[in-house]
């Protein structure tokens, strides 16, 4: 199941549950006031059936009502909030549409980002300044200009949007996200129902990956899992902090890697970021470079040949003969498998 997805199903559970004794507008009735039947819980139609239990075990749990990690009600929305938030979500969404002469509208997933944002700014827990905003709305603007991005299944959060939410907690004060602690610390055991204390990374052995951080998926910072690690030194395998794999060590990623190193071809190799032309892996290449077929390489634009959408800045759409041209792709991509399964690593021995 995706995090998203996740976070969307925790959601319910935890406004349902949060207010089960709740009518529409009304607030939860007094201790004294006389039980009243509950109405059925909705569960969406379209979840799967182990969805749908992880639902049903959280919505029969026990009476105590379930709270969200950051209270549903977070006072007025904060301006500077509500201009981030809006801008990640919005930009990407309202291009798209002019592009693809849609209708529809988008999930009120900004919202969520608003009220968490704003309780985190209104608490101290973190800050963000108006430049910092200006700077990325400014480049989300150009990162959505024209149309040949459409259909690009990569992220398209610029640098500009990363980092720019500054923590103010220090080691051993609560939390509710790794955003709101004071860098290298990260929220240990913070979850969508749960708050975490300001830690630093864990030592080799310790647990890790065990949660979720609604905050920093719903405010997009895509970067925070390499620039914020949850381990010290090496990586998270089966929700524990393992050693690094050294150069020249079997990896399927670069978080797998030693500091400085990257995994290439399956193999982590020195250097952290791979320039044009040269081999990379996990499409870690500077500036507007890409990893395409094993190699830094910049995107081809509307028209020119192509194999597969790595290739594009939008998608690799291909005629009735077979052959591939960048362009403009509207209809979300049919998922496609991977076409040869990662290998599994050694487990590290145990101590």
């Amino acid at each position: 199941m995706s995090t998203h997805r996740l976070l969307l199903l925790t959601a319910l559970a935890v406004t349902v549950v949060g207010c089960k004794d709740c009518k529409r507008g009304e607030s939860p009735a007094p201790a004294s006031a006389p039980a009243q039947a509950e109405p059925p819980i909705p569960i969406p139609a379209d979840v799967s059936p182990e969805e749908r239990a992880m639902l049903k075990d959280a919505l029969s749990g026990p009476d105590e009502p379930v709270q969200p990690v950051y209270p549903l009600d977070a006072g007025p929305p904060s301006a500077l909030a509500e201009r981030l938030c809006r801008a990640l979500h919005e930009i990407p969404f309202q291009r798209r549409q002019e592009c693809c002469k849609a209708g529809g509208k988008m999930l009120p997933l900004w919202k969520e980002c608003v009220r968490m944002l704003t309780f985190a700014l209104n608490s101290k827990a973190l800050t963000l300044d108006e430049k910092s905003v200006d700077g990325c709305e400014a480049a989300l603007q150009r990162e959505h200009a024209g149309c040949d991005w459409v259909g690009n299944p990569r992220s398209l959060i610029p640098d500009e949007c990363q980092g720019i939410l500054l923590g103010r907690l220090a080691t051993g004060a609560e939390c509710r996200s790794t955003l709101e602690c004071v860098a290298p610390n990260v929220c240990a055991g913070v979850g969508p129902t749960e708050r975490g204390r300001c830690a630093p990374p864990g030592p080799t052995g310790s647990p890790c990956g065990t949660s979720v951080d609604p905050l920093m998926v719903y405010a997009k910072q895509t970067t925070l899992e390499t620039e914020r690690p949850a381990c010290a030194d090496g990586y998270c395998n089966r929700n524990r902090c393992v050693p690094p794999v050294a150069a020249g060590g079997e990896c399927n990623t670069s978080l797998q890697c030693a500091k400085g190193h990257r995994c290439v071809a399956r193999k982590c190799v020195a250097g952290g970021v791979a320039k044009l032309g040269e081999p990379c892996g996990d499409n870690r290449c500077e500036g507007e470079a890409r990893c395409v077929g094993g190699f830094c390489a910049m995107l081809k634009g509307p028209g020119e040949r192509c194999t597969e959408s790595a290739e594009c800045k939008g998608a690799c759409l291909h005629d009735d003969a077979g052959v591939g041209t960048c362009g403009m792709q509207c209809k979300p991509a049919a998922f496609t498998p991977l076409r040869t399964p990662l290998p599994k690593l050694k487990q590290p021995a145990k101590p």
